[in-house]
């Protein structure tokens, strides 16, 4: 009896600390890694890449974006697609979401966009040369 109860104590004892432990190493993961990343969604029963996320890991976006402080890009024909675009600063000014408007279509096949962001679009003091960042993803579904 005392050594059933020995045991149960110990596997007791285990359990929590693999419950602290493996709480630990959730911490430690990322949940939104910075970069840049497809918007794919279904319009109309198209699925397609109708957008992209730009998540930040550091810095943080402005509240508003204004159309000189963006340029959105599609890499096939170097068409600028700002007019034909939304975008909205989300989650404590660490994500930027940038969709098609409704009705104008969507990347196509064997594309990728370009997004390029003004130094002034951010709060506080940037690292980029140029004073300006970029970023770039293919836009076939993946």
């Amino acid at each position: 009896m005392l050594r059933a109860g020995l045991i149960s104590s110990l596997i007791v004892l285990l359990s929590a600390m693999l419950v602290q432990v493996s709480g630990v190493q959730t911490k430690r993961v990322p949940h939104d890694p910075a970069g840049i990343s497809q918007l794919v969604e279904n319009r109309d029963g198209q699925v397609s890449c109708w957008g992209v996320r730009i998540q930040l890991g550091k810095l943080r976006f402005r509240h508003n974006i204004s159309p000189n402080q963006i340029i959105i890009r599609e890499a096939k024909h170097g068409h600028d697609l700002t007019e034909v675009m939304t975008w909205n600063v989300e989650q404590n000014a660490k994500q930027l979401l940038i969709r098609f408007k409704p009705g104008m279509g969507d990347f196509g096949t064997g594309n990728a966009v370009e997004v390029q962001i003004e130094g002034s679009a951010f709060i506080g003091p940037i690292s980029s040369g140029n004073n300006h960042f970029r970023w770039s993803i293919d836009t076939d579904v993946l």
